[in-house]
């Protein structure tokens, strides 16, 4: 039970961290995008997640987004952020607040949130009106190595 909470908490980070980072910026390769900028608010619409233990997929799972679980953030002109999330189980209502920095490079939107010295780096697709962020993370366990997926897309507010 504790291994899945774990789990759970260690993909609530990884979706924030990835609609923190992928909605910073940019454009895409299409003409028409040029102009689109990760400045604003995005609210999270979808999302999934995959674990992949020891090379083996272990499914993939699909985000609830409604009232009660949804991330969303606020990239500011200034390369600084924050984000709001909300996450609803066992019948209580968990919300936080972050807040932090970010760059973008090319299709990378890095990102350091306040107090931690760990930039997390994800790869993110942009257009006016939507923001997509791809992240992967990875993580070693009692021998096992643990590769986390998550796709988050969100919309402009």
């Amino acid at each position: 039970m504790k291994t899945m909470k774990t789990i759970k908490t260690m993909n609530k980070v990884l979706i924030l961290v990835a609609v923190l980072f992928t909605g910073i910026l940019f454009t895409s390769c299409d003409d028409d995008n040029e102009d689109s900028s990760i400045v604003g608010t995005w609210l999270q619409i979808s999302g999934s997640s995959e674990t992949i233990k020891n090379g083996v997929s272990e499914g993939v799972q699909k985000d609830v987004v409604d009232a009660d679980n949804f991330t969303r953030i606020t990239f500011n002109s200034d390369g600084t952020f924050s984000d709001f999330y909300s996450e609803s189980y066992d019948g209580k209502v968990e919300t936080s607040t972050d807040r932090g920095t970010y760059t973008i490079e090319g299709d990378i939107l890095s990102g350091t949130y306040e107090g931690e010295t760990k930039a997390y780096k994800n790869t993110f697709s942009l257009t006016d009106s939507q923001l997509v962020i791809y992240s992967t993370r990875e993580n070693t366990n009692n021998g096992d190595v643990y590769i986390y997926k998550n796709t988050t897309t969100s919309v402009r507010q």
